[in-house]
């Protein structure tokens, strides 16, 4: 029965501008129902893909020009009945398209890989808040325009689309947004701060505290928080970041007013952005970082905490270039244990405390 369904389900893969929302919904539950539901759809493609390649290699020789090539169905997999929703009326009888095939592949295996790595998937909502708590689930949620949104753990936010807006309410913790263009409707994300505007880039705003935003891709326009002047207003391009402070907001209003020789106190840098934004995809990448702020991000995705007890040792930084699973901290305190002056001591069941030796 399971293989009956894997193979439904890649055909419907196959095509999935043809997908309902509600179809959308019953591959992702039947997906997280078993790892053995995801291991036979991935079986599936795997074996279309091995025919798909004997005829890819009779034409190579052809194809010498391009690193792209059409990749044809095996047909191996055809004319199954199952039919898991009511909303499907008819038996799915047609073969996977072949300029779909690989398409289908990449689309199960990105399901796949999001869910071993913990993210939840929801689908357009126009309004309503969404929190996420410690330990929790990524979630990815597309809203109703199509932009995308990465909602990283001790977050709370809020979706308030109009006709004549998309806003999002940051009050706590960060997201990653891949905004879908509508220059009629511009795109903001509201802080207690400030207020982060986009038609369509992709960009992180985190509250930390103080507000960070980092763009990966395109342009945003950073204003004081309920204002959208274009004479005050801080442009960031992709590769740049921009952290401004609780403390003494006051001035930073004025700044935003036009004081442009004070526009460094906005603390305006480069940053490796893909690295800094790389936690959803279940990553954290760090170079340059002190050991506290290595230590607070894992403390802010697990349950188990790393409390720093020196604060030289919180003000050090690990030299060189590091990669970690986000819900892994006993593999950054592993790091830490190995380096000199340092030594680590677990403590009840969730305290790592970090030491001088």
């Amino acid at each position: 029965m399971t293989s009956q369904e894997a193979a439904y389900w890649y055909i419907r893969c196959s095509d999935e501008r043809a997908m309902r929302r509600f179809d959308r919904k019953l591959f992702l539950s039947w997906l997280k129902r078993s790892p053995e539901n995801i291991a036979e759809l991935l079986r599936i493609a795997d074996l279309d893909g091995k025919f798909a390649r004997l005829r890819l290699q009779a034409r190579v020789n052809e194809l010498q020009e391009s690193n792209v090539y059409d990749i044809a169905t095996g047909g191996l997999v055809a004319q199954y009945d199952y039919n898991p929703s009511k909303s499907v009326s008819d038996t799915v009888k047609t073969k996977v398209r072949p300029a779909w095939a690989l398409a289908a592949a990449a689309a199960i295996l990105t399901f796949a890989i999001l869910l071993s790595l913990g993210v939840e998937m929801q689908d357009k909502p126009a309004s309503g808040t969404v929190t996420t708590a410690v330990a929790s689930q990524l979630q990815q949620i597309t809203l109703a325009d199509g932009s995308v949104v990465h909602i990283d753990a001790r977050t709370r936010l809020n979706v308030d689309f109009s006709p004549g807006r998309r806003l999002v309410h940051l009050y706590e913790g960060q997201a990653v947004f891949e905004v879908a263009k509508d220059p009629s409707r511009p795109f903001t994300v509201s802080t207690h701060i400030v207020d982060v505007t986009a038609v369509g880039t992709r960009f992180g705003v985190a509250i930390d505290p103080g507000v960070t935003t980092t763009v990966s891709e395109g342009v945003v326009k950073v204003t004081a928080h309920g204002t959208q002047n274009d004479d005050s207003a801080v442009r960031l391009h992709a590769g740049e970041q921009l952290r401004v402070h609780d403390a003494g907001f006051g001035q930073k209003l004025r700044i935003f007013g036009g004081a442009s020789a004070d526009l460094a106190k906005l603390q305006i840098v480069r940053v490796d952005a893909e690295r800094k934004l790389a936690w959803v995809d279940g990553w954290l990448k760090f170079q340059g970082e002190t050991i506290a702020e290595m230590a607070s991000e894992f403390n802010r995705r697990n349950v188990l905490q790393i409390k720093i007890e020196d604060r030289a040792i919180g003000e050090r930084h690990l030299a060189g270039y590091y990669r970690f699973r986000a819900n892994s901290p006993e593999s950054f305190v592993k790091v830490l244990d190995s380096e000199e002056g340092i030594s680590v001591r677990k403590e009840g069941g969730n305290v790592l405390r970090v030491k001088s030796d």
